[in-house]
């Protein structure tokens, strides 16, 4: 006998193809109507919310006098909610926001009552391999899939690289395979019941003992009629039964049938990325490029910075009081934790994670409004970010080390932090302010070694300027506190008296302590003025102080930690121009001083500058640094690469490809008779050489078609020239080349833009930064033929990085914010990177082309889509040498220090319990890599977690230079495993299997 387990659901789009309010009133009426049932049918027994808590939440905003109604039904079974807070796409989020997302999904699921152990991931575009180790982490052994398999058995284990398995449902027919159903016939209700059960017992690997029936879909609400189907199918079933069941009920029937019957299951191991059965729709990973954009730095802010030194901060604050020497935090509540401000960046940027938005294959409305989202976030994780990183320079030691050394005033220090748990050398760069800019000043290190830099003076910009009365003034200063207004400090206050008004003009600092004398003089004179009744208005201005945008090379700094350099007077004259002075210099030549001959004659001689500074290049364009040559074709501005150090070249590199594309939001789909445009002309180009970075900026135009002809399926005859704009940096000290990319895209559609890096190797896989693992992927695609629902594409997801090598090369491309990447074999008989910039196309779904079958979704138009604006990318190449111990983990060190540079704060001389270097957190394996340190969910403790990398087990020395009394072994929900002996000067050393994610909690 066969057990039909039908389960009632819904699948549930927070927004799609309407938005999230038009789809909120909707779920208002499911939920509504799921209540009445329930209450009114007693033989009515579970009913599934799709795995998101989420819908819970955006349903009592709506309905609050239910709470209680709900609570009751979830707890007593009736109603499943959990595991997740959102359903994500999961390429194209973060493996630590999957770990927030299931960390949130537990929070609020204890609000209300049980949640399901299951991991129900039914419609994300594919699925990461280590999605079995992450789910074992909280607790949950059983999976739900749909898309990324096709001849797979309806049940199998699904293993993770480390080897974590959890028993897989493949919803082969469907999450709604049983949604159609009929409600007004019964007997037809019975037939088609056993038509279900048949098509997927042929493909069970479980022969007919228990059968998943999906009684739901999109947006749909549960039949009235439901529990009298089941009872009158059951009177008219020979020899199956059916049950109005859970899809934990199904799993527990099925755990015990295999454990009876000791049936053995297949393995599946790693990503689910298959097509045959279920649209992968891969073109999703460049739809509207610019969310991308948007959410891969708010997760690096999130990850990187404002979790991690907030959790530093306020450990440093709790653990040693010693080191604030008398001071009182600044900014920095010690009775309060960071966890709720992070939990609800978290939050917000989640509602952006649903695949229909973060896939950016909705209706133009609903991805505008994921920019105010995406504008919160950063706007808490920056000011978080912010207070953080001040806390901790407020609690080091900035006096200089070297008072006595000789040199010019020590004006200031500049603390340096590194996010990334290796030290590293990269680009520190701040605007500061410096009263005495006309003097110049210097950079130096603790031991008083002077170190190059960069600057271009910055003039004063104006802030406030208002007129107020005498309440008006009085409430203004009422908003000050210790000498800063908005979080900018006062430098000094001038008053006027003109007969009835007052003039106040206040001079602010965005970086640095405030002038408490200043500041006192002031509050005196505000008070006396406002005491006087003949003055009745009060003019107030604020400027910022001028200052110098600088940058220099900081070397060596600490992993996870900070150095500290110093900012000097310059003591005498080079007999040669500062950059300052030289930027100043040309913005009053353009004016045509011709008084400044004289000093002109000081310039170098490489060629007359234009009104931006820069200096107009003659053939050959070439930079370099002490890694690199670099130079680009005249002919076409692809860039050549000699490595120095291995003395390797790389041709062709940074070349732009444009194609046709008569796809949809969810598929590319190649025009017939597709045109690539491969030849750049060059505009202009320009060169500026710098002993801290050098550029060349060059101007190109593609002279593309305008559009598809929407009847042929060709790229129109009518071309528009397309404008790039691409600067590619050399930094003194990093082995890396930067470069930013903009696009004019207004007046093309239809198309895919493309940067092309070919490399001198023949290979046949690519490595890609995965999701907790570096992934092997094959070149070639899997042999395919017409009963395929969509072709497979050669387009494959990344994080920040991908890289090809062959033993002797080895050639990586980091990005920033851009998720799609192919890796192809090119008629030079080499391997080439191929990074996806644009892709551009006009409508939500469409059956009309060659890649895909049927529709995705409705046939909306998204003119949205066609990226009609002005747009800039950045990515990175970075050659290695294979042969080399450390070449590979130096590659991927600074594909991660480009996602991450360093951010500097000035600070004021002072003292403090905090050397002014240190490392708060250092691990000394290469193939582990950290992935987030962040402030513990329940309490005041630390979590550190990362993953090995490697195929091998490895010891990891993890040493913190803050005392805590504990280390403990955590699963991925942060529970408790296992103590860590510390050792005497409170390090540890953990073993991590090949490809485990490695949780630690520190506490006090």
């Amino acid at each position: 006998m066969t057990t039909l387990h039908l389960t009632s659901h819904t699948h549930w789009d927070r927004e799609w193809y309407l938005t999230y309010q038009q789809f909120r009133l909707k779920l208002v009426h499911l939920v509504d109507n799921l209540l009445h049932l329930i209450q009114t049918d007693p033989n009515y027994c579970h009913f599934m919310l799709d795995g998101q808590t989420i819908i819970l939440e955006d349903y009592l905003e709506m309905r609050p006098e239910n709470e209680s109604l709900l609570r009751e039904l979830i707890q007593s079974g009736k109603i499943l909610i959990g595991p997740w807070h959102i359903l994500p796409d999961e390429f194209l989020v973060s493996p630590e926001a999957t770990i927030r997302n299931l960390l949130e999904g537990d929070r609020v699921s204890r609000r209300f009552g049980p949640k399901m152990m299951i991991g129900y991931i039914p419609d994300p575009f594919g699925h990461i391999g280590q999605m079995p180790q992450i789910l074992r982490g909280f607790g949950i052994d059983s999976t739900c899939v749909q898309r990324g398999l096709d001849d797979e058995p309806v049940e199998f284990w699904w293993k993770s690289p480390d080897g974590s398995t959890v028993l897989m449902a493949y919803l082969r027919d469907g999450y709604g395979n049983a949604a159609g159903l009929p409600t007004v016939d019964p007997e037809r209700f019975t037939a088609e019941v056993c038509r279900l059960k048949d098509s997927l017992a042929a493909h069970s690997a479980v022969p007919n003992e228990h059968i998943l029936l999906m009684h739901g879909t999109d947006h749909m609400e549960s039949p009235y009629e439901t529990s009298a189907l089941i009872a009158y199918a059951n009177d008219h079933l020979v020899s199956d039964k059916i049950l109005h069941s859970t899809l934990p009920d199904y799993f527990q029937a099925l755990k015990t049938s295999i454990h009876t019957s000791r049936i053995h299951l297949p393995t599946i191991s790693g990503e689910l990325r298959s097509s045959k059965r279920h649209p992968l729709l891969p073109g999703v990973l460049s739809t509207r490029i610019w969310i991308k954009q948007r959410n891969a730095p708010c997760e690096t802010l999130l990850e990187s910075w404002a979790e991690p030194f907030s959790a530093w901060a306020h450990t440093l604050l709790k653990l040693e009081p010693e080191l604030q020497n008398g001071a009182a935090p600044k900014e920095i509540s010690l009775f309060g934790l960071p966890q709720p401000i992070l939990r609800h960046a978290w939050r917000t940027l989640m509602q952006c994670h649903p695949h229909d938005s973060i896939c950016g294959c909705s209706i133009d409305q609903v991805h505008q409004e994921m920019l105010p989202r995406f504008d919160q976030v950063d706007q808490i994780g920056e000011e978080l970010t912010r207070q953080s990183l001040e806390t901790i320079a407020g609690l080091i030691n900035t006096e200089p080390p070297i008072p006595d050394a000789p040199g010019g005033e020590i004006l200031s220090s500049l603390v340096v932090f590194n996010p990334l748990p290796a030290p590293v050398s990269g680009l520190a760069a701040l605007t500061f302010p410096i009263e005495t800019n006309n003097e110049g000043f210097d950079i130096i290190t603790a031991d008083g070694e002077v170190i190059q830099h960069q600057s271009e003076g910055v003039g004063s910009r104006e802030l406030i300027h208002v007129i107020l009365d005498r309440n008006g003034l009085k409430d203004a200063f009422s908003m000050l506190e210790e000498g800063k207004i908005n979080g900018m400090a006062v430098r000094d206050i001038h008053w006027l008296r003109e007969g009835e008004n007052v003039r106040i003009e206040l001079l602010l600092a965005e970086h640095g302590d405030p002038d408490l004398d200043a500041w006192n003089r002031g509050l005196k004179e505000a008070n006396l003025a406002m005491e006087d009744e003949s003055i009745k208005r009060f003019y107030v201005r604020a400027r910022s102080l001028p200052g110098a945008n600088t940058c220099f090379l900081a070397k060596d700094v600490p992993g996870h930690g900070f150095k500290t350099f110093w900012v000097r007077k310059a003591i005498e004259s080079t007999g040669t121009l500062s950059p300052m002075e030289l930027s100043a210099l040309t913005r009053l030549a353009v004016r045509g001083a011709a008084r400044l001959s004289r000093l002109l004659s000081r310039l170098p001689t490489a060629g007359s500058r234009n009104g931006d500074g820069k200096i107009p290049a003659k053939p050959p364009f070439r930079i370099e640094n002490e890694f690199f040559q670099l130079e680009i074709s005249p002919t076409g501005g692809a860039l050549t690469i000699l490595d120095k150090r291995t003395q390797v070249t790389y041709e062709g590199l940074n070349a732009f490809v444009d194609g046709g594309d008569c796809g949809d939001e969810y598929n590319y789909a190649p025009p017939k008779q597709e045109i690539h445009v491969r030849n750049s002309v060059i505009n202009d180009c320009y060169i500026e050489t710098g002993t801290v970075q050098s550029t060349i900026e060059l101007s190109l135009r593609l002279r593309i078609p305008v559009e598809i002809q929407p009847q042929t399926k060709v790229r129109s005859t009518q071309t528009i020239d397309l404008p790039l704009t691409t600067r590619i940096t050399l930094y003194a000290g990093v082995p890396r080349v930067d470069i930013r990319t903009t696009v004019d895209n207004r007046g093309a559609c239809d198309h895919r833009m493309r940067v092309h890096f070919p490399a001198p190797i023949k290979v046949e896989e690519a490595a890609y930064d995965g999701h907790f693992e570096i992934v092997r992927r094959p070149i070639r695609l899997p042999e395919f033929d017409s009963t395929w629902i969509e072709e497979p594409r050669p387009e494959k997801p990344q994080r920040r990085f991908t890289y090809i090598e062959d033993g002797r090369i080895g050639l990586l491309i980091a990005n920033r914010g851009l998720p799609e990447v192919e890796v192809l074999h090119n008629q030079s008989g080499g391997t080439e990177i191929a990074l996806t910039l644009l892709r551009c196309v006009g409508w939500l779904s469409r059956d009309d082309f060659s890649t895909r079958r049927g529709h995705a979704g409705p046939m909306l138009p998204t003119p949205g889509a066609q990226m009609q604006d002005v747009y800039s990318f950045e990515y990175s190449i970075v050659p290695f040498d294979p042969r080399e111990n450390a070449g590979l983990t130096s590659a991927i060190e600074q594909a991660l220090a480009f996602n991450m540079p360093f951010r500097t704060v000035n600070q004021q001389l002072h003292c403090g319990g905090l050397p002014h270097t240190a490392s708060l957190l250092s691990i000394d394996s290469q193939q582990f890599l950290l992935s987030t340190v962040k402030p513990s969910e329940s309490d005041s403790g630390v979590i550190v977690r990362g993953y090995n990398t490697s195929s091998e087990e490895i010891e990891v020395k993890v040493t913190t230079s803050i005392h805590f009394s504990k280390a403990l072994r955590c699963n991925l929900a942060e529970e408790y495993l296992s103590d860590i002996p510390l050792d005497p000067g409170g390090s540890f050393t953990i073993t991590v299997h090949p490809h485990e994610i490695a949780t630690i909690k520190l506490t006090s």
